[in-house]
């Protein structure tokens, strides 16, 4: 992609050049994110959330016709809340600056879909697979294995009883390539629809391995939303897709490939 610079005073504002490469693709897979945090600040905005939406208005100024699929976070957008199944038409009230940052684009992106550009976001819930870099930082599976490797500890926020929804990578794959097949379908969520609570999931890789996990209870984090347990029927209907793998079973593949399964 062909970036220039706009003005020595600001030099975070981003502009395409006259050459637009992606004006010509059929299909255009936004896998881009940053680490997560807090806080969002004006150097956050410069850096991360507008050259997407440059991305985006380029597209939508070279006339394309492409398909737009953003993976964007089913967890993270719809903040805190006490609903144990979220929709597409559950209120977004991010409290975070990763949700905040999805959040934002998706908003955008629905406003493209007005144009010539189609559009699909796929909530994607916590995914997971082998080949996943297993240290903290990457998620709540990984920092479970590398836990389990290391023996370092493993901190669980509060009782441990807060739900999330583990989706095995093999099955988001299977979600982009429908979400490619079927066109542009707007918001749509990608998860198992099943809840699992951290100690369950602990549980479950000590069964798996035969090894004990250190956990670590420690004060809970309130910006976390206590349950992130996603409704699928959109997915099941738009996208005639559904998730194929257990997570014990991801979890198996994951302790093979690391010789830690029992």
């Amino acid at each position: 992609m062909h970036l220039a610079l706009t003005g020595k005073s600001d030099r975070s504002r981003l502009q395409f050049q006259t050459r637009f490469p992606c004006r010509d693709a059929d299909v255009i897979i936004d896998l881009v994110s940053r680490g997560r945090g807090r806080m969002v600040s004006q150097r956050d905005i410069n850096l991360r959330i507008r050259p997407h939406l440059r991305i985006i208005d380029g597209l939508i100024n070279s006339g394309s016709k492409a398909h737009y699929i953003l993976l964007s976070s089913g967890g993270a957008v719809y903040g805190n809340t006490s609903s144990r199944m979220l929709s597409e038409s559950s209120p977004c009230l991010p409290n975070t600056e990763y949700g905040l940052e999805k959040a934002i684009i998706e908003l955008h992106l629905l406003a493209a879909a007005q144009t010539t550009l189609k559009t699909s976001i796929l909530r994607v819930t916590n995914a997971y697979g082998v080949g996943q870099p297993t240290k903290p930082g990457f998620g709540v599976i990984p920092a479970l294995v590398n836990a389990l490797e290391t023996g370092e500890a493993f901190p669980i926020f509060g009782s441990g009883e807060m739900q999330r929804d583990y989706i095995n990578v093999i099955d988001v794959i299977g979600a982009v390539e429908a979400a490619i097949r079927h066109g542009g379908v707007g918001v749509t969520n990608i998860g198992t629809g099943c809840g699992t609570s951290i100690n369950e999931l602990v549980s479950l890789v000590q069964e798996l391995s035969g090894r004990k996990v250190n956990a670590e209870y420690i004060e809970t984090n309130d910006s976390d939303p206590n349950f992130a347990q996603l409704s699928i029927s959109r997915a099941r209907e738009l996208l005639k897709w559904e998730p194929t793998v257990r997570l014990r079973d991801g979890l198996s593949r994951i302790l093979g490939e690391k010789k830690l399964l029992r």
